[in-house]
């Protein structure tokens, strides 16, 4: 009796984890969507579009604002977490999401190329800001190497600022934990 209420607990768990997931994606998704008609929202150009299509495929969101590009690489995907290890598998897929912002980045040369950090609030304040900065810092790393200019690269690690999904399951902690890189 007992074996079978721990594994109906363990299904219901599971089963609410999952649930929690769907509705913290489907929140997201309704955030990503044209704003109200006071912002001006411009639609995705073609090479916008293409750079969606290529990297969408590794995890990584490409998001258009108005003149603001916004591309969100999910740190569980492609790092081992509390290491600077990119994940193997996952080298490449960096070095082609780089080579995409880097092109698209010529096409504004004085606008600066941000690249900040995100997580959750799991770890305390000093490891979440060093982590963040480092997992920032690797990606700016490609940036850089795939061409982009130094002086044109704004690093931070902002810890558990901004959280995009609330820190309290674990699909919420997944979502916050990012790097993004923005051109304006």
């Amino acid at each position: 009796m007992l074996e079978t209420l721990m594994n109906t607990k363990k299904i219901l768990t599971t089963l609410f984890s999952s649930l929690l997931f769907v509705l913290t994606v489907s929140a997201l998704t309704a955030c990503t969507k044209p704003a109200p008609s006071h912002k001006k929202y411009r639609p995705l150009t073609t090479y916008q579009q293409h750079l969606r299509a290529r990297v969408h495929r590794y995890g990584v969101k490409v998001i258009k604002q108005g003149d603001r590009l916004r591309v969100i690489i999910p740190t569980d995907r492609f790092f081992v977490l509390q290491t600077t290890k990119v994940k193997p598998n996952r080298s490449k897929a960096l070095k082609a999401v780089a080579n995409r912002v880097q092109i698209y980045a010529t096409r504004f040369p004085h606008q600066p190329v941000r690249v900040w950090g995100y997580t959750d609030n799991i770890l305390s304040r000093p490891a979440r800001l060093k982590w963040t900065r480092q997992y920032a810092q690797i990606v700016a790393s490609y940036l850089w190497h795939a061409g982009v200019a130094k002086n044109r690269l704004v690093i931070r690690g902002l810890g558990a600022a901004h959280p995009i999904a609330s820190n309290r399951y674990p699909a919420g902690t997944a979502l916050n934990r990012r790097v993004e890189m923005r051109i304006h």
